[in-house]
């Protein structure tokens, strides 16, 4: 498949770069390089089949937190992935603990299993974390040119993923990034939508409004 051999080279050219970003102390990631490195460790883990398969093609969402640090090898941030309800209500979980003082960074994991999902999407041409991969590679290539992109790229704590439509009425992948409310401006969009076509090639993007409160 040509998508999984581009983001295998993607892999290996990522390692060499956040190895070259980390060799300054004082460099900070922003939010959506994490995302994406937290997306590419999820993969790792499943290729390792330190956990299930089902963890990339019936990925739901990803909730981004810091961690307050004491020292600098505690972990600076802090991912829980998602997958779709089972069922009973329950979800396969993955949580992933980033320590970002490390060369190179170094990850810890934990999965809570709950019931079989139920709802995911079929994606015919590729995989779940895959597509939401791609829409990150758009935001990471453009976000801190782009004013309008910018704070997601910083301060984006939510990604979910799901069935979308673009301007042509072709089926894409729908990735919805948010911002926390506590961080969030009155002024600022309330998501970033990014559309991604099936083959994983960026489509479109738009900012979505904050509701008005009556």
């Amino acid at each position: 498949m040509i998508i999984r051999k581009t983001i295998i080279i993607v892999n290996i050219v990522l390692a060499g770069v956040v190895c070259s970003l980390f060799a300054h102390e004082d460099h900070e990631l922003s939010r959506a390089a994490v995302v994406e490195l937290a997306l590419h460790r999820l993969e790792k883990l499943v290729n390792l089949k330190k956990i299930d398969a089902s963890f990339e093609s019936k990925f739901k969402r990803l909730t981004l937190s810091t961690l307050p640090k004491t020292n600098p090898k505690d972990p600076g941030f802090y991912a829980v992935i998602e997958q779709y309800p089972a069922e009973d209500g329950t979800k396969n979980q993955l949580e992933l603990w980033f320590v970002d003082k490390d060369l190179p960074p170094r990850w810890e994991h934990k999965v809570t299993l709950g019931g079989v999902a139920q709802g995911a999407p079929s994606w015919p041409d590729s995989d779940a974390v895959t597509l939401a991969e791609m829409a990150f590679h758009f935001l990471l290539d453009e976000g801190e040119e782009n004013p309008e992109l910018a704070p997601y790229n910083k301060r984006v704590e939510e990604v979910t993923l799901l069935p979308g439509v673009n301007s042509a009425g072709e089926a894409v992948a729908q990735v919805d990034l948010k911002i926390s409310k506590e961080d969030q401006e009155a002024s600022e969009p309330a998501l970033l939508r990014i559309l991604v076509k099936l083959n994983g090639e960026f489509d479109s993007y738009s900012l979505i409004p904050q509701q008005k409160e009556e």
